[in-house]
């Protein structure tokens, strides 16, 4: 489940991060892989159920597992 808010986004029941820099976050999600592209990106918040990302979102999309 993906929630956007003003200046966060908080991402719940994560599978795993695969890839994490300050212009990108992939993250593997049961069945697709979200993607959040923007500036300045960082991880405010994170446990094994929750993701807080923080920074200029530009694009968030998603492709399924395996495409």
């Amino acid at each position: 489940m993906l929630v956007i808010d003003k200046d966060k986004i908080c991402i719940y029941d994560y599978h795993e991060v695969l890839m994490m820099d300050c212009h990108l976050f992939k993250i593997q999600m049961q069945g697709y892989d979200l993607i959040v592209r923007g500036k300045d990106l960082q991880m405010s918040y994170y446990d094994e159920k929750e993701i807080r990302l923080c920074g200029y979102v530009k694009v968030i999309e998603y492709a399924e597992n395996g495409v």
